[in-house]
Order: structure tokens, then sequence, then C-alpha cells
């Protein structure tokens, strides 16, 4: 997988974006289920690209996000955390208690409204691309999601903000539980 999923999700310049900002090269490390280690060399990938955001293991970044009259109109690499307007991601591998592995990805929203998104990603030693669920980000919070097994990328895309005038009269009913094996 030469060009992992960047290549995959290539350029489709149907907007007007920012020029993007690509990463240093770097090495990701990652411990497999059986114990063994996993290392990918990085090469030039945008951070976003086409309002796609990429992220690896072991990075924390920002993105701004410009708002229009018809819901996001650009997203685009912060480094500064300078817009008011945006998210935060942090993005590891840990190790629980049990000495077993997990990737755990924390969003932070700096958003007016709620959003939501799809995330994609690419498995060690896993031929392809694979769909994963994530939960909405309500506005002002952090949205927390994990997975049981190694991630080597996400690329998350197709943001949409929830109508801010749209209200459900339905009342909330609890959503049952999902085991890691659900993903």
């Amino acid at each position: 997988m030469k060009y992992i999923l960047f290549g995959i999700l290539a350029f489709t310049y149907s907007h007007v974006y920012a020029e993007p900002v690509f990463r240093d090269s770097y090495a990701v490390d990652l411990t497999l289920n059986d114990g063994s280690k996993f290392q990918k060399e990085i090469k030039k990938v945008p951070y976003v690209a086409d309002g796609v955001i990429y992220i690896f293991p072991g990075e924390s970044f920002s993105v701004g996000i410009e708002i229009g009259e018809k819901g996001i109109k650009e997203i685009y690499y912060d480094k500064g955390k300078s817009s008011k307007i945006g998210l935060d991601f942090n993005f590891k591998q840990e190790k629980l208690d049990d000495g077993k592995r997990m990737m755990m990805l924390t969003v932070v929203s700096r958003l007016p409204q709620t959003l939501s998104y799809e995330a994609l990603m690419v498995i060690p030693e896993v031929q392809g691309v694979k769909k994963t669920s994530v939960v909405p980000i309500e506005a002002g919070l952090s949205s927390y999601e994990s997975w049981p097994h190694p991630i080597m990328q996400l690329a998350l895309r197709n943001f949409k903000l929830e109508d801010k005038n749209k209200k459900s009269n339905q009342p909330v009913q609890p959503t049952s539980l999902r085991s890691s094996a659900d993903r």
C-alpha cells in the first residue's frame, strides 16, 4: 500500500480549498494484537486535503472550519489553533491494565452545531480501506472513539453540520451498547 489511504482518496477538487499543509515524514509504530511490532514510514501526506482529514497514531493537531450559508465551506489545518471554530484531534494507541492494546481518537469540538462525519481506516496487515462507525460530535463537547485493534491511519470525511433549527419531538431513547465485534 505504497500510497496508503491518501492515494485511494486522491484529490478531486470540486471546491476551492486552501493549499494543503503536509506533515513531515516519520514512522508509525504500533503494537499488533499478537504483541509484535509494526512500523511504517509515512511520507508526504497532508493533514487536510479536499475536505478529508488524515490522521495517524501519535498525532495531535487542530483544524479550522469555515462555515457558510449552506454548511461547511472549508476545512483547513490550523497549526496555531488560532481558529475559534474548529476541531482538535488526538489519536493514539493505549495499553490497558490487562496488557491489551486499543486505539483511541479524541475529538474536541469548537463548533456552534453538532457535526456528523464518516471515518475510513487502514489496518496493518489487512488489505484495503475499511469503513468504521463514529458518533456525531455535539457542539462544544468532546467525542471519544475506540477500537480494539491497531489502526495505521484514519481518514475523516463527509462532514455535515446538523440543522440547528431542526428540533426532534421524539423522546430520547437509550441505545444498546455494541461490542467491539460490531465495529
